[in-house]
């Protein structure tokens, strides 16, 4: 990236890509928590935080942020296909 017209353009895309992306996955989070909402999140938002922490154990043990990138990358896709 050299100008800020391309920041801006990455920015713009990447902001509609999350939305097209957030609509479809937040409906699929709801219809997983049917019976009980407020146990559903919380736990969700237990694994996220050790996920987390996983990764960045990952990237101190490794000493290489691509290497933590390209494990949560399969770790991101696993979960989406479980």
């Amino acid at each position: 990236m050299v100008s800020a017209a391309e920041v801006l353009g990455i920015t713009i895309f990447g902001a509609l890509s999350y939305g097209s992306l957030e609509s479809p996955v937040g409906a699929l989070e709801y219809d997983k928590a049917k019976k009980d909402i407020t146990s559903y999140f919380v736990s969700r938002e237990m694994f996220i935080c050790l996920g987390r922490a996983l990764l960045l154990v990952i990237v101190i043990a490794t000493g290489s942020l691509s290497s933590g990138i390209f494990v949560n990358g399969i770790a991101t896709l696993a979960a989406f296909l479980i």
